[in-house]
């Protein structure tokens, strides 16, 4: 399953709740019935790289919600990320499992992966070009959390010419966000410059670098 992108909750402002924002995502695309407490571990992570300021338990120390984002409202990447490719994790992740669970894996994962990216400069916006780069870095990492590394083939196959998705993405498609990530693109857009996000062995297996 992917993630259309038309997230119809309530605008991200300065005192949005994220953990709130997360769990109506969550809950818009599984219908259930998630509260923000769930989603406190992904707003840590965030927290922790100081792109979100928490609340703080006055004993304990551990943030706590709500969260709000620390950064100003104008950072596109942060804002990108909460309210579109968040949600296309969830899209891609969630089917058959309850969202502690999720929470305490795979979205949790992707908050770190978008901190080291963000670290190092490089970002995904909402078009759909970097959603779907996006999509298949995640598949790969999560694929490689398992102890697996996927062909290009099976990553294909799990996100190309999928008829019940609210986006069909062409294979050719598919294989060209691959190509981008592990930095063959050649490109005389210096903002859409390859990095190498993702490496491929001999026999054509994939490992998030």
């Amino acid at each position: 399953m992917t993630f259309d992108g038309n997230n119809e909750t309530t605008p991200i402002t300065g005192s949005t709740d994220i953990a709130t924002t997360f769990a109506a995502a969550w809950n818009s695309i599984n219908n259930d019935r998630a509260v923000s407490a769930d989603f406190w571990p992904c707003c840590r992570v965030l927290a922790d790289a100081r792109l979100l300021a928490p609340q703080e338990a006055r004993l304990s120390a551990i943030a706590i919600g709500p969260f709000r984002l620390a950064v100003p409202i104008e950072n596109k990447p942060v804002l990108d990320f909460v309210e579109v490719l968040f949600p296309s994790v969830i899209a891609g992740a969630a089917a058959g499992h309850a969202a502690p669970s999720a929470v305490a894996g795979v979205l949790s994962a992707a908050c770190l992966t978008f901190v080291k990216l963000y670290r190092r400069g490089t970002v995904f916006g909402r078009g759909e070009t970097d959603r779907l780069r996006w999509d298949v870095l995640i598949m790969v990492r999560n694929h490689n959390a398992a102890a697996v590394r996927p062909s290009s083939l099976a990553v294909i196959a799990a996100l190309a010419d999928q008829p019940d998705t609210p986006m069909v993405r062409s294979t050719s498609a598919v294989r060209d966000a691959i190509d981008w990530l592990l930095g063959i693109v050649d490109t005389p857009d210096h903002r859409s410059q390859s990095p190498l996000l993702v490496q491929q062995d001999d026999g054509g297996l994939l490992a998030a670098v």
